[in-house]
């Protein structure tokens, strides 16, 4: 209690005569005691959520949206007269989302419905650019971007490898280039398998994702799908890099 006291946290309100002895009362001097252990350390072996939140910054802030999700459009649009079949896996992410928000709101819209406002804000692209027209506006400036010219295939700049198969997604966290201080988070695929491999990575790996590129810098990493359980369906993933 000396110790308590003399930290700051606690403090003598009175003093009883108890039993032939001088007893002293005592009181925190708040309700409420926030304990900041250290500083840049990932904390390891606890209970919780700790990582995703810290990969999820900006776009979730004190269990508040801060976002807009950016999904290709499903009828034939942009350049490339693509079809966009990504939002199924959307489902799953924004369930994953929800489990980090205290309050919901409508945070998506479809690549089509966007102007330059919405780009300015925290976004998260979902899919390849050849359905999704945002991508396909920030895809060179990816450390790892989409060979539109060539299959739409893989290319990493970090690692100068290429990827050519349907079921490899990519993870990739970098800085606005509409907007200073706002963030864009991609989760896409060459196609739909690749798409859902890269959000089964976001929702099952995150402290592997965060653990950044292993030929570079950075939160952009290349996975491909695995369906553990023989069921047609993407379930797992294992890191390229």
């Amino acid at each position: 209690m000396r110790r308590l006291e003399k930290a700051g946290l606690g403090k003598v309100v009175r003093r009883e005569e108890r039993v032939g002895a001088l007893a002293k009362i005592y009181s925190p001097i708040s309700p409420f005691i926030a304990v900041k252990l250290f500083e840049g350390e990932r904390i390891e072996g606890v209970k919780g959520k700790i990582t995703e939140l810290e990969f999820l910054k900006p776009f979730i802030e004190r269990g508040k949206p801060n976002f807009i999700i950016i999904l290709g459009s499903p009828d034939p649009h942009g350049k490339y007269g693509a079809q966009a079949s990504d939002g199924f896996v959307a489902v799953d992410l924004g369930l994953f989302l929800g489990t980090f928000l205290t309050q919901s709101s409508l945070n998506y819209k479809l690549d089509t419905e966007i102007d330059e406002r919405d780009l300015k804000q925290n976004l998260i692209l979902v899919g390849g650019p050849k359905a999704n027209m945002v991508m396909d506006r920030i895809n060179k400036r990816l450390p790892i971007y989409f060979d539109t010219k060539n299959e739409f295939n893989i290319i990493s700049k970090i690692s100068r490898k290429v990827y050519v198969q349907d079921d490899v997604g990519i993870i990739i966290k970098i800085d606005n280039p509409f907007a200073k201080k706002k963030k864009i988070l991609v989760i896409g695929g060459k196609k739909f398998k690749g798409t859902r491999a890269a959000v089964v990575a976001v929702i099952k790996k995150t402290k592997e994702i965060v653990e950044g590129n292993k030929f570079g810098k950075g939160v952009a990493r290349v996975v491909r799908g695995i369906d553990r359980d023989c069921d047609g369906r993407i379930d797992d993933v294992e890191f390229l890099e």
